[in-house]
């Protein structure tokens, strides 16, 4: 497990359309990209879907924020990434 708890989190904000859940979760990516080299990595970024895999190198704590969500299509790549990839904490958005 990355995390010394080895807890994991799914923080799912959920709204009707046009509520601002995408807005918001792709400010999210912004605030952590300003900290790359301050300790976050991306490990993976895909625009399909909008989503975006941090590491923090220091605890090795990985973030995955999905901004897509309403649809199937929508995060079929994540999906396939959790198969084989572990994730602490998953932001994400849902009506």
């Amino acid at each position: 497990m990355a995390t010394k708890t080895g807890k994991k989190y799914i923080i799912c904000d959920v709204a009707p359309a046009k509520h601002g859940k995408t807005t918001f979760l792709k400010e999210v990516i912004k605030v952590l990209t300003i900290h790359l080299g301050a300790g976050l990595v991306i490990a993976t970024h895909w625009r399909i879907d909008q989503c975006v895999v941090f590491t923090h190198k220091k605890s090795g704590i990985t973030i995955l924020v999905q901004t897509g969500g309403d649809k199937e299509v929508s995060f079929v790549h994540t999906i396939e990434y959790l198969k084989t990839h572990e994730v602490d904490i998953i932001l994400c958005a849902r009506h």
